[in-house]
């Protein structure tokens, strides 16, 4: 069952680690996530890519909100999780959330 996380306590916390398209790796309870800001928007993603595994943590983000992985060059779209050109399965994404005490939260 999935719990709601606090990833940051505040714009200013989220600000001081993750800059803009830079990607970072995070666990909670013993699992690994990649996590990644696209302006306003943060993703959190599975840390390896679904392809082959390669860790995401090297990958980059493009201007077209989506993760290219350095191996093979597999895209995907951070809103939506689906590769590029549907060459294999989806990666696993949500986007976080803001809620009213100012915390950065999502549900793992």
């Amino acid at each position: 069952m999935k719990e709601e996380v606090i990833l940051f306590q505040s714009i200013s916390a989220l600000d001081s680690v993750l800059k803009d398209r830079k990607i970072i790796q995070i666990s909670y309870n013993e699992q690994k996530y990649a996590l990644t800001r696209f302006g306003t928007r943060v993703f959190v993603f599975e840390p390896k890519c679904p392809h082959f595994d390669y860790p995401l943590v090297e990958a980059s983000v493009n201007g077209a909100c989506r993760v290219v992985c350095p191996w093979h060059g597999y895209q995907f779209d951070l809103s939506t999780g689906q590769e590029l050109i549907d060459r294999c399965r989806p990666l696993s994404v949500q986007e976080a959330t803001w809620n009213a005490d100012g915390q950065l939260v999502t549900q793992l």
